[in-house]
């Protein structure tokens, strides 16, 4: 999908044919391997040829008033009556062959040469003496054909003559009458149409080049390819470029997440993001935190359009790396319908946000800590408790304040993880009660129908700041963000052991592992 003030650089017209390369290797493969075994084990064919002079004859020149020149279009012309059924019949006829006109001139090919006014015929066939013959026969249905053809027209022309003769007198009579008599005597003379100049007296076997065939199969597959992957890529209207994300939502991208294995801790600590995402998340909370510096800024709701974008796991690794950065952060989680953040840091509770919201009782009552405890930088939640019939009248405004307001009084930060947006209402409900929205757009996944719906249902909400965009699961180097994590990678591994033994930097990410994962991250909400 393209946006109109996006620009094409050269990489956009080499990023379809990169996108479907398997595409167009498997159909260059199975079209020279195809072409190459057809023609290594096609039978092998014998080619047989002829030379028929085309002549002006004495009756040809008399019908036309003078002597004929043999023009090129007059060799066209009497090229393509070899190849007409009349002729076809005529060989069969004479061959007595149990065929049709079709099949015998499937394998027959006229040349026409005006510089010694003749025509070429060649015949392929499966045979030798069955090449020969045909072309033979060929020759001379080509020849009774003009001269019966020619003995038509004489005999019109000698029966206008004759009708003319009924109604003329005096010298007109006279000359009609010379005319008659010389015209049915050229007639009464033998045909004189042309000539064959060589018979055919053998036949060269006419053998297959499977390699040349199997490289024309292949460079014409290839092009078709090509074809096809720009048509693809043309229908495809999920969003993998950075501009286009950013140009349709009309916001500043905060950070690009690479594509990993798992974007949770599955198989690691609850409390440590995965390797591959220390660098990008890092980037995200930085730039974050200049928005929040003009914005003032100390509760964030983080958002998508649909699920399965990746907004709970964003939660979860931006929370611990401002707990990195030595603040205090809590996470209220508003996704009451499809809770997943005690799964992502291995936690439970009995109460939770919508225990807490029908009773009034104290956030302390709800909130678990993850890390932490009893320190500046510690990381609490507050879980959505158990599943309420209505979550949307449940998030009214001043009791989700109140909510709020508690947890302010002790984290410099507080994150709300709630529902997608174009799901449900409850995000709605969410959106007047924060400072500021993040909203995560799921590369190759989110449609640029999804994104303008997302932005169009803000633009219609009053009192909602959106602070940025986060490109979720981006495989492709789209921007810097992406050749920043790959350099930061390199710079850092050789201290990542040393680092990891310590650990008194209160570096929470754990050793560094290799940053080319390209196998999705986990389908969360």
């Amino acid at each position: 999908m393209r946006t109109e003030s996006a620009g094409l650089s050269p990489f956009d017209y080499v990023r379809p044919v990169w996108r479907f390369k398997w595409l167009v290797l498997i159909l260059v493969v199975a079209a020279a391997a195809a072409a190459y075994e057809y023609y290594k084990h096609k039978p092998t064919k014998y080619e047989a040829g002829t030379q028929v002079y085309v002549g002006a004859s004495p009756l040809s020149n008399l019908l036309n008033g003078g002597s004929v020149v043999v023009s090129s279009a007059t060799l066209a012309e009497d090229a393509q009556l070899v190849t007409t059924p009349q002729v076809a019949r005529r060989v069969i006829d004479d061959l007595k062959l149990n065929t049709t006109s079709d099949v015998v001139l499937s394998g027959v090919s006229v040349v026409p040469d005006a510089t010694s006014e003749s025509l070429g015929i060649d015949v392929v066939a499966s045979q030798p003496q069955l090449a020969i013959t045909l072309v033979n026969a060929f020759a001379r249905a080509y020849l009774e054909e003009s001269a019966a053809a020619e003995q038509a027209d004489a005999q019109s022309a000698i029966a206008g003559i004759k009708r003319q003769l009924a109604r003329a007198n005096g010298s007109t009579r006279t000359a009609l009458t010379n005319s008659l008599a010389e015209l049915e005597a050229a007639a009464a003379l033998p045909a004189q149409v042309g000539q064959q100049l060589s018979p055919a007296l053998g036949a060269a076997p006419t053998k297959a080049n499977p390699v040349r065939d199997a490289v024309f199969a292949g460079a014409l597959a290839f092009l078709l390819g090509l074809v096809a992957c720009y048509m693809f890529d043309r229908s495809d209207t999920r969003l993998r470029r950075l501009d286009d994300i950013e140009g349709l939502l009309g916001l500043p991208i905060l950070a690009s997440i690479p594509r990993v294995r798992r974007a949770d801790a599955v198989g690691g600590s609850a409390a440590e993001p995965v390797a591959d995402l220390r660098e990008p998340y890092r980037t995200l909370r930085v730039n974050l935190d200049m928005v929040r510096a003009k914005e003032g800024v100390r509760t964030i709701m983080v958002t998508s359009a649909l699920p399965s974008e990746g907004k709970t796991t964003a939660v979860r690794n931006l929370a611990l790396a401002y707990r990195e950065a030595g603040l205090s952060v809590a996470i209220i989680e508003a996704d009451m319908r499809r809770p997943v953040l005690g799964k992502l840091f291995g936690v439970s509770s009995d109460r939770g946000l919508s225990d807490i919201l029908e009773s009034g009782d104290k956030v302390d009552t709800a909130l678990v800590t993850v890390a932490g405890a009893g320190t500046a930088a510690r990381l609490d939640l507050v879980l959505a408790g158990r599943p309420p019939e209505n979550p949307t009248a449940l998030l009214r405004p001043e009791a989700f304040r109140a909510v709020r307001n508690q947890l302010l009084a002790d984290h410099a930060l507080v994150l709300v993880d709630s529902p997608p947006v174009l799901a449900v209402s409850d995000a709605l409900a969410i959106a007047g009660q924060v400072d500021g929205v993040l909203l995560v757009v799921r590369a190759a996944v989110s449609t640029g129908a999804t994104v303008k719906r997302l932005r169009q249902t803000f633009e219609q909400i009053a009192d909602v700041t959106l602070l940025g965009t986060v490109a979720n699961a981006v495989t492709d180097n789209l921007g810097v963000e992406s050749y920043m994590y790959h350099y930061s990678h390199e710079a850092t591994a050789p201290r990542s052991a040393a680092r990891a033994a310590s650990n008194t930097n209160g570096d929470i990410y754990g050793p560094l592992v290799d940053d080319s994962l390209e196998t999705p991250a986990s389908s969360e909400s």
